[in-house]
Parts: C-alpha cells; sequence; structure tokens
C-alpha cells in the first residue's frame, strides 16, 4: 500500500519560491535567446538624437531607467538586456517588464514597482527640469501588452511637475483594465479625461503630450498617422477634446521632466497570493519616442480657418453680468468680442479669447446690451466684426426685497458615528442659512452660520447620541425667519461596531426567502458570539417553538403557513451561559407567501435592487436603491441621454445619494453597482436605474402619496392629493422589488384628491411613481403591502 507523503507548510513555501525563481530564470533565459544582438540604446539612438551647440549627443544619454528592483541606471549607452529593459525578439520595439515578487524594491514617495525611463539633460550629466513656459512635447508610439492579475492598472508616458507646489503627476496616460484614459494628479489638477472605454491589450497607439505656455494639449492615434500629421502640422483631427476643447488644462509649474515606460500601480502587498505568480506582471512595449523642447513661447501646431463665428447666444444674464457664447474652433488661435449698451458709441473689447465664451461683469442695471465677434488666426488674418453680431440681451433690475420665511423639506442623512448632514428646500432668493444644533439634554447650541447652499455637514458629533437641530433663513439685512420657526428632526447617531460584546442584543434583524412553507431569519453576526437561540410562534399563539445553539446569522424555518403571520425573538449567550434576552431580540413579524416571488437574500457581489429616483429639483436629485449590509460599498455612474461620458460618485456606504450637478437641458441615466471588500462586485450594466429629468416646477414639499391596506388587506389603496401644482394628465406606475411594472394608471387629474382602491398585488415591496404628462418624475414612494 502506497502511503501519502505530505510535505510541511514552510518546505512547501520554499519549494514554491524554488520553482518561481526557476520559472523567472527560464522566462529571461528564453527572451535573451529570442533576441538578437541588439540592445535598447541600439534602438533608442535610430529613433533620434540630440544637438545642441554644434555637438551631437546620442539619444540613449538622454534617460536613466529605474527597475522594479529599485535599482537606478544612468548609463544606458551600450547597456545589455536585461530582464526588466530588453529589445523585443523583432528587433522594433523596447520591453519595460514589472513583475510582482517577492523581493521587489520601492521608490521614494511610492510603493508600486516600474521599469520606467526618466529624461535627463541630453548630455546625460544630470537631471532634466523645465518649466512650462516655451513648448515642450513628447513623442511614444507604445504598446501595453500585460496588466498585473489584481490591481490591474498601469500608466504609461507622463509629465512630473513640482511635488512640494501640489503638481506630483501633473499628465499621465492610464490603463485601468479596458478603461484607456488621461489622469491629472489622481484627480487633484482636474477631472480624468477618457481616451477610450475599450482598448485591447496590445494595441499600438501613438501618444503626444504638448505643453505650450502652461496650456496641455494631447493628440491619441491608432491609425499609425500621428507622428507624420504632427510634423507637417496637420495633426488637429488627433487632438483629445474635453466638451469640444483641446485645451485640457492650463496650469502654470515648474521642476517637470518626462518618464516613458512602465509605472505599475501594484506591488506584492496588494497581489497578496498571487505574487511570485510568472503569469503576474505589468508590461509596454515601445516602439518609438522623441522629446522636443523650445524656450521661446510658440503657437498650436494647427491649421488656423478663422471664419466668422457660429452659434452665438447669451446665457445667465443677471443684473450685472451676462455670458457670451459661440461654436469654438481649436484652429482658430483666438477672438475678440465687443459690446456696447444700446446708444452708445463707444465699444468695450475683450481681447485674446481663447475658449468658447467669454463672462462680461460690470454691465449696468435694467440696460440692453448690442455685442460682436470676430476671429482671428496668430498672424492677425481673420473675420470681421460686422460678419458676427450677436443677440442683443438685456439685464436684470435689483430685487427689492426677500422673502426669507422658514426653510421647508428638512432632513437628515449620511448619519454615522460622528457626522450627520442636514438638508433643506434651498431658496435663492435668500442671502444665508444659519444652523444650530446640541445633543439632547445639553443646554449649550453649537451654530453654523452665513450657509449658502441647500445642506451642511455637522462633524466631530458624539458617538451614539440624540441630536436636535434647528434653522433659519436669513436677508443681507438679516431680516428673516427665527429658529424656533423651524426645527429639523431629531437623529441619532451610531455606535461603534467594536464595542459589541456576547451578550449584545442583536441587530439587523430582517425576513428573507418566503415562500408559502418557509422564511429565512436574520440577523448581524457578532463573532464574539458563542451561539444564538431563536423562538416563533404564530401571532396570538402562546406556545412558542425554539431552535437553539445557532452558530450563523440566519436560520431557516420550514414549519411555517401561509394560515397565520408569524413573530419571532432570538437571544445571543456566551459561552459561560450568559446573553441578552429573548424580549429585547424581537424581530419584525412575516407572513408566509404563496407568491412564486421569493425575497433573495443578498451577497455583496449581487446586483442592486429596488432602483428609484426621488426629490427631484431644477438642478438635484436622489438616486436610491435597496441598502445591503453586506456590500462593502457602492459606485454610481451617471450622464445626459446620448453623452458618451459618465460621471462617477463612489464609495457610497448607504442606500442613496443625491445629485446636485444635474439641469433642465436633458434627462439623464445612471447606473449602479456594488462591490465587496475584496474588489469583487457586480458590472454597472446589470444595474440600470430608471432615467429622470431634472424639473423646475414649482412641486410641492408636502408628499401626495399616501398608501395604506384595506380592512381585509387584501388590496393596497393608494391616495394622491392635491399637492403637485399639476392640474391634468398625471399618471401612477407601481414597480415590484424587481423593477417589474405591476399597476399603472393614466389620466388621473390632481385638482381634486383622487383615491385609488382597485389595486390588488401580493404582499412585499413596491415603488409608488407618479408622473406628470412630460414623463417626469413628480414624486416616487416605496411601502411595504402586508
Amino acid at each position: 500500500m502506497k502511503q501519502k507523503l505530505r510535505v510541511p507548510r514552510h518546505m512547501r513555501k520554499l519549494l514554491k519560491c524554488f520553482i518561481t525563481g526557476l520559472m523567472f530564470s527560464v522566462t529571461f533565459i528564453s527572451q535573451v535567446n529570442a533576441q538578437s544582438n541588439l540592445v535598447p540604446s541600439d534602438l533608442l539612438n535610430a529613433w533620434n538624437s540630440n544637438t545642441e551647440n554644434n555637438t551631437t549627443y546620442a539619444h540613449c544619454e538622454q534617460w536613466k531607467i529605474t527597475y522594479p528592483t529599485s535599482d537606478e541606471d544612468k548609463t544606458l549607452c551600450g547597456e545589455d538586456n536585461n530582464e526588466f529593459f530588453y529589445v523585443n525578439s523583432s528587433n522594433d520595439g523596447i520591453v519595460f517588464y514589472a513583475p510582482i515578487r517577492s523581493d521587489n524594491g520601492t521608490t521614494p514617495n511610492s510603493s508600486n514597482i516600474r521599469s520606467e525611463l526618466r529624461e535627463r539633460e541630453i548630455d546625460g550629466g544630470s537631471d532634466k527640469y523645465w518649466t512650462t513656459e516655451g513648448r515642450h512635447v513628447i513623442y511614444v508610439k507604445q504598446a501595453i501588452t500585460h496588466l498585473p492579475i489584481n490591481v490591474n492598472k498601469l500608466v504609461a508616458t507622463q509629465i512630473h511637475g513640482n511635488k512640494s507646489d501640489g503638481i506630483d503627476d501633473a499628465l499621465v496616460v492610464r490603463l485601468e483594465g479596458k478603461h484607456l484614459f488621461l489622469n491629472f494628479n489622481g484627480g487633484v489638477l482636474r477631472s480624468n479625461v477618457t481616451i477610450t472605454n475599450n482598448y485591447e491589450l496590445g494595441t499600438l497607439h501613438e501618444v503626444i503630450f504638448e505643453v505650450l505656455d502652461d496650456k496641455h494639449y494631447v493628440y491619441y492615434s491608432e491609425d499609425g498617422n500621428l507622428k507624420a500629421a504632427y510634423q507637417n502640422g496637420t495633426a488637429s483631427s488627433y487632438l483629445v477634446k474635453d466638451n469640444g476643447n483641446a485645451v485640457l488644462m492650463d496650469i502654470e509649474y515648474d521642476d517637470a521632466y518626462f518618464k516613458v515606460g512602465n509605472y505599475t500601480q501594484s506591488n506584492p502587498s496588494k497581489e497578496g497570493d498571487d505574487t511570485d505568480d510568472p503569469d503576474n506582471y505589468g508590461e509596454v512595449v515601445v516602439y518609438d519616442m522623441y522629446v522636443d523642447h523650445a524656450d521661446e513661447p510658440v503657437i498650436t501646431p494647427i491649421n488656423c480657418n478663422a471664419s466668422a463665428p457660429t452659434g452665438l447666444t447669451v446665457t445667465n444674464v443677471s443684473k450685472t453680468e451676462a455670458t457670451l457664447s459661440w461654436n469654438f474652433n481649436t484652429t482658430v488661435d483666438h477672438y475678440n468680442v465687443r459690446y456696447r449698451e444700446v446708444g452708445n458709441s463707444t465699444w468695450i473689447t475683450k481681447s485674446s479669447i481663447t475658449a468658447g465664451s467669454v463672462t462680461l461683469t460690470g454691465l449696468n442695471e435694467d440696460a440692453e446690451y448690442e455685442w460682436q465677434i470676430r476671429a482671428k488666426c496668430a498672424d492677425e488674418t481673420g473675420s470681421n466684426y460686422s460678419d458676427a453680431q450677436g443677440s442683443n440681451f438685456t439685464t436684470t433690475e435689483t430685487e427689492t426685497s426677500c422673502n426669507a420665511t422658514a426653510p421647508t423639506g428638512l432632513t437628515v442623512t449620511n448619519v454615522s458615528k460622528t457626522e450627520a448632514t442636514l438638508s433643506w428646500n434651498f431658496n435663492t432668493t435668500i442671502d444665508h442659512y444659519n444652523v444650530r444644533y446640541r445633543e439632547v439634554g445639553n443646554s449649550t447650541w453649537i451654530t453654523k452660520s452665513s450657509i449658502r447652499t441647500g445642506s451642511v455637514t455637522l462633524t466631530s458629533l458624539n458617538e451614539d447620541a440624540e441630536y436636535e437641530w434647528q434653522i433659519r433663513a436669513k436677508c443681507a439685512d438679516e431680516n428673516g425667519s427665527n429658529y424656533l420657526d423651524a426645527p429639523g428632526p431629531n437623529f441619532e447617531t451610531t455606535s461603534s461596531p467594536s464595542s459589541t460584546t456576547c451578550s449584545d442584543t442583536p441587530t439587523g434583524l430582517y425576513v428573507s426567502n418566503l415562500t408559502n412553507n418557509s422564511a429565512t431569519l436574520n440577523w448581524d453576526y457578532n463573532s464574539s458570539v458563542n451561539h444564538y437561540n431563536v423562538r416563533y410562534k404564530k401571532t396570538g399563539d402562546s406556545d412558542w417553538r425554539y431552535i437553539e445553539s445557532i452558530k450563523t446569522g440566519n436560520v431557516m424555518l420550514t414549519d411555517v403557513n401561509t394560515s397565520s403571520s408569524y413573530e419571532w425573538q432570538i437571544r445571543a449567550k456566551c459561552e459561560d451561559g450568559s446573553g441578552s434576552d429573548y424580549n429585547d431580540g424581537q424581530g419584525p413579524d412575516f407572513l408566509p407567501t404563496s407568491s412564486n416571488q421569493n425575497t433573495v437574500v443578498q451577497s455583496c457581489s449581487d446586483t442592486p435592487t429596488g432602483l428609484y429616483v426621488s426629490n427631484l429639483t431644477s438642478n438635484s436629485v436622489t438616486l436610491n436603491w435597496d441598502y445591503s449590509s453586506s456590500v462593502n460599498h457602492y459606485n454610481v455612474r451617471y450622464k445626459k441621454t446620448g453623452d458618451s461620458d459618465w460621471r462617477y460618485v463612489e464609495s457610497i456606504k448607504t442606500g442613496n445619494v443625491t445629485l446636485t450637478d444635474v439641469n433642465t437641458s436633458s434627462s439623464y441615466e445612471w447606473q449602479i453597482r456594488a462591490k465587496c471588500e475584496d474588489g469583487n462586485g457586480s458590472d454597472y450594466n446589470d444595474g440600470q436605474g430608471p432615467d429622470f429629468l431634472p424639473t423646475s416646477s414649482n412641486i410641492s414639499s408636502q408628499s401626495s402619496i399616501v398608501a395604506y391596506t384595506n380592512s381585509s388587506k387584501t388590496n393596497l389603496i393608494v391616495k394622491i392629493d392635491d399637492n403637485t401644482n399639476t392640474t391634468a394628465d398625471q399618471s401612477i406606475k407601481i414597480f415590484n422589488i424587481y423593477g417589474r411594472l405591476v399597476y399603472e394608471k393614466s389620466n388621473i387629474n390632481s385638482s381634486d384628491s383622487q383615491i385609488l382602491n382597485d389595486i390588488s398585488i401580493e404582499d412585499g415591496i413596491y415603488v409608488i411613481m407618479l408622473f406628470n404628462k412630460n414623463g417626469e418624475i413628480i414624486e416616487s414612494k416605496k411601502v411595504m403591502k402586508n
């Protein structure tokens, strides 16, 4: 009989390291064998050289490299191929290879690994530093060919700036999964700009970073023609633009330099058990590159077509200001605008405008203005003022009164151990708001003054404490409402979960997976508890049924039926027999159902359910979903219908989020995904919420929808009160928890209250939505029928 040999754990670890090292050695030997006699400096010198004061310097002098081991090499000319930096087998590219290994080193200010070139002076005598004045260009032809296993992110091609001034990674090309985008110091300098959402590993592409007197331009191409087009001055079609603007960033800084190669955004700590896996690495192959610096200011190298501007509009007109806009043409060097009050013979001029709009200030109140615009090339050729006459506009009059009545719509959200957000209906005629709050029982108020928004976040609150708060509205002359006119709802901060003991009453009690003969009882599992005991009975019975010694956070009952509702209680027990009482752990009653729409216990990677919108105004909306305690956090993305670029809100720890950057110009779509602690989760595309349209209508803050069951609890009755300021053509829709439409009624007239008593639906959770005649959501409400 053969005996199974069991290798001790420490021996298995040593064996793994030996085999891994052997595989790495074999990998590199095969790489070297596949190469010709070319080394990286051969290709660098073939791609470019530099001349200064009649002396020509080899391109390899201009760069140094940092390896994944943290070693730095400043003498690349003639340097042999090595594992991290070598010429590929086809002799046309330099491979930058960064494996995730236990022996990885680190570099100053970063724990991530890299195989990356850093710019030096052309003679190699010292590191290169430059300012954003003048012209600075880097061209790179490259392909990102491999990403790490777990943190599949990598940076290729960078501009670094003065870190002490908050610049650091000023502009980089970054790949996360398939999302290739431009990042500006992690979002500190400006938001990301997407290049493509579907980058395939190995795709050859060209990129140019161009800094012209502080203005940052980026060119991108996958057709192989960018280098020639740029050198011929015909590359404008390759410009990466943000909302039509080719200037992606206009900022001055110094201590700048270029970097090329592979800055893998991971390390052994992030990769965990996959560290030392031969397939766990980042890789970039560079096929061509050069750097060009010019000290003197220059113009953008694109053709100029300065015809008369079109699309002239006037917006944001106030007492003393107005915004003039036009269709921005990236080939134009600049625009000049002139304006005057109608009847005045003297024009006022705004010159050298390099954007598609300009805001006029210092205007006279209640006055009519006319304006004209012309486009100019760098040589001052272009259109005439008389070719483009804008529409006249009239400034507004001074408001003579401020109606600072008591604020309405007072709510509390995002309550945590030490913070809470207080919100109210914002009134643009109000000069400012003052809020005061205190712990219940304390005689001293804490005040937040001169608030000019519709919310304020309180910080440094005490844990597990009840607070009260009041708000008042004030005009500029300090007239307005009183604190006592607007008391907000009390709220209670949460307590630290680390303070729980084995004898604490279980929390998070709920019921799921209801069928006609079973139900699952759930609670928040506490690892300090030895076991749980549950008892349950039909409502009204005197005898309990018991299930004891439960070691998990749930238990399934299989001896229930639809003849009655049930009540249940739970207690936690310590190892010494002490614990909580049944009477303190009362769970929600439940009724077994014959419906086949059973509730499913969500895991942290399930797609969120119960998606709906509420609190629609002209510039804000609240997105809602069913919160699951098993989810670590939620990410939401949204955009105008038809747009390609998403906006993101991430790391949400609640069941809703309020957006404040929407407007009535378009409808919006949104998606949500749930994320686990380990980074797994659902996909955005599976979590599509209902579209919404911000509304400028004066919707009442008082709820219009009231829902309750009839006396026999067979039907749901919905009452719609006349609080919507809409006289006709309303409609109501009811959706179940799965987003399925279960009831619809049209042509509801809100001039009188309406009662709908013909709604026969199963017990469960539903979202009721009230729409106006334009299909806009007036109000939505989540209800439970049982």
